[in-house]
């Protein structure tokens, strides 16, 4: 899980990961855009799922 205190305008980009992320979740029910490939990984979520304060990030990997 993820954590953000403030989500970037452009979406949250982060490092390549080993492991495949099979889908992303705000934890208040919120759907995200997630995007993963070799150079990282891009998760989006329109500005209205999102909260003011505080965002949660849930993300499932590939067993």
């Amino acid at each position: 899980m993820s954590m953000l205190f403030r989500w970037p305008d452009d979406g949250l980009r982060l490092p390549p990961l080993d492991s495949r992320i099979t889908g992303a979740t705000l934890l208040n029910g919120g759907a995200c855009g997630l995007w993963q490939n070799g150079s990282g990984i891009e998760i989006s979520a329109p500005k209205e799922q999102r909260n003011r304060r505080l965002s949660v990030v849930a993300l499932r990997f590939r067993d």
